[in-house]
């Protein structure tokens, strides 16, 4: 029995950018791309009889009640679980991100909040399982397809789910669409123990990739040769300029990281500098603490007064006997 977490990537703006610059092209695209995610589904669902799948797609800008694709958590559920309805369900995240896009949106979330939202929901959805399923051993798999290349904003929270999976020895696999290595990511792949791969293009068969580099279990992933990078660079992107740095300045309120001395964080807003002079500062303290200060002695005036106190005292001296020694015998 293995239970399985599928996130993907739905937002237009970035899967626009990957899939094609033409209307056309990138229409044909996205039809593939919707139907293939409802195929992932399905084709982890109909390994076995005794499979639990939990399909989410990730958008931030969309209602969560819409971002579950589709989830086979029971028996009964295992047959209703359909390709075309999960294709259905993505193809409406998708017009609505679309329209969404056309629209300057109120939604402050960002891609890194919106996966560790779903990286949550499958932990618990991997858990649940686990406690109904006693007395077989569950294996759990997490694969996240994403296609956002720009993920330093609020990546505290997609930290904190990497660790967390770690605690639980969980692994989480991802294959990154964006074009280019995500630091972020491949940084939780590591702590998890799971693969990256990272792509240049889309590839021609979505489900053939998936099945051919995440379906294999843990007993024959020796067999097969590593796709993960052979060195993690574990340096954190500044939150001002999106570059790597080795030493940076950190928010005390939001955990930002920045490249450089700045008044202002970039991401919460928190200011570093304080807006009062240093006189100011010491006029709004207490009356009771600056007459306190007044009244505390200098320390050469106490130095001198508790030496005129003190009375000098020297060690009696004994008298010298001019004759010399006595001898008391006669």
């Amino acid at each position: 029995m293995t239970a399985v977490t599928l996130i993907f990537d739905l937002t237009s703006v970035d899967v626009a950018a990957r899939l094609g610059s033409d209307p056309a092209r990138f229409q044909d695209s996205l039809k593939r791309y919707l139907k293939e995610i409802g195929l992932v589904t399905c084709f982890f669902n109909v390994l076995s009889n005794f499979n639990r799948v939990i399909s989410l797609g990730a958008e931030p800008a969309v209602n969560q009640k819409l971002k579950l694709l589709g989830i086979s958590d029971s028996p009964e559920s295992y047959l209703e679980l359909g390709s075309q309805l999960v294709t259905k369900k993505a193809a409406v995240i998708s017009k609505e991100s679309i329209q969404l896009a056309a629209t300057p949106s109120m939604c402050k979330k960002t891609m890194g909040f919106e996966y560790a939202q779903h990286l949550q929901r499958g932990l618990c959805f991997i858990k649940r399982m686990r406690l109904v399923k006693k007395t077989e051993e569950l294996a759990s798999k997490t694969i996240l397809i994403n296609f956002s290349p720009d993920l330093n904003e609020q990546t505290t929270e997609l930290m904190t789910m990497f660790f967390t999976y770690q605690t639980f020895h969980e692994k989480v696999d991802i294959l990154d669409l964006s074009g280019k290595i995500n630091p972020t990511l491949q940084q939780g792949c590591d702590i998890t123990g799971g693969r990256y791969f990272s792509m240049d293009k889309y590839p021609k068969s979505l489900l053939g990739c998936i099945v051919r580099n995440f379906s294999i279990s843990d007993r024959g992933l020796h067999l097969f040769p590593a796709i993960s990078e052979l060195e993690v660079d574990y340096r954190f992107p500044c939150r001002c300029h999106n570059r790597l740095v080795d030493l940076g300045y950190i928010c005390a309120s939001c955990l930002s990281v920045h490249c450089r001395p700045a008044v202002k964080c970039v991401g919460c807003g928190a200011s570093f500098m304080p807006q009062i002079s240093v006189d100011e500062l010491i006029m709004k303290q207490p009356p009771e603490i600056l007459n306190a200060r007044r009244t505390i002695p200098k320390r050469n005036e106490s130095i001198k007064s508790e030496g005129i106190q003190r009375t000098v005292i020297l060690p009696a001296k004994k008298p010298k006997n001019k004759d010399g020694p006595q001898n008391s015998e006669a």
